[in-house]
């Protein structure tokens, strides 16, 4: 992934909350919220040409948009998690992922 021309898709906006030093089972850093949630990806389902995916929306500690998740995706700057023939397998797989993510 190309940092660079992921930047511009991070300016302006606040990262979703405070590092913990900590990182979830996917490697990635994991952010407490102002309300006190953790969380690393926040996945998002969206179709994409002829598929599902489920696809982080926190990149580098940013929330991000489905529209800048999807030029991101045309751009190759980031990989989506998973991707499925349907919206009801994609959602299963989100949430089958989810809580294994951030250990408790």
């Amino acid at each position: 992934m190309d940092s660079k021309q992921q930047l511009k898709y991070f300016q302006g906006k606040q990262k979703v909350g405070k590092p913990t030093g900590e990182t979830s089972k996917a490697g990635k850093p994991i952010y407490l919220t102002p309300s006190g949630e953790k969380v690393s990806e926040k996945s998002i389902t969206i179709q994409y040409n002829d598929s599902w995916l489920n696809v982080p929306s926190i990149q580098n500690g940013f929330k991000l948009s489905q529209n800048e998740i999807k030029e991101m995706l045309d751009k190759n700057l980031i990989n989506p998690t998973s991707k499925h023939k349907t919206l009801e397998e994609a959602e299963k797989a989100a949430k089958e992922r989810s809580p294994s993510l951030i250990g408790k």
